[in-house]
């Protein structure tokens, strides 16, 4: 069976602060093999900046979820183009930047991948 963590809207640097410093020990402690976290809200509660989709990617979150808000800010597009771990909502035209769909290979080597999608 998949051990699979979702973390709901992560908000400003509360939640963000919180998410880096318990997430490491928490995959450790429960064999997570996947983890996705919605980050849209994370500039100051709306958008999300390329330093911090690192951040919570160095700190075990294999996806980042999205949807309207990743829009607001400076860097979302930036985000969308660069970051394939970070998904746009998949309802939007492909004709926006990013992706609204990621495979990702498990860890317990099972004969599928899984789609994960916001």
């Amino acid at each position: 069976m998949l051990a699979i963590l979702f973390i709901g809207d992560i908000i400003g640097d509360p939640g963000f602060n919180l998410i880096i410093d318990l997430l490491p020990q928490i995959k450790r402690d429960h064999d997570l093999d996947f983890v996705i976290a919605n980050g849209e809200n994370l500039r100051h509660g709306k958008g999300l900046t390329i330093h911090q989709a690192a951040r919570l990617k160095d700190a075990g979150v294999d996806v980042i979820t999205s949807g309207n808000h990743i829009w607001d800010g400076s860097e979302g597009k930036t985000v969308l183009e660069n970051m394939p771990f970070v998904l746009r909502p998949h309802n939007y035209p492909l004709s926006n930047p990013g992706s609204g769909i990621i495979t990702i290979d498990s860890k317990k080597h099972l004969n599928y991948s899984h789609l994960l999608y916001n």
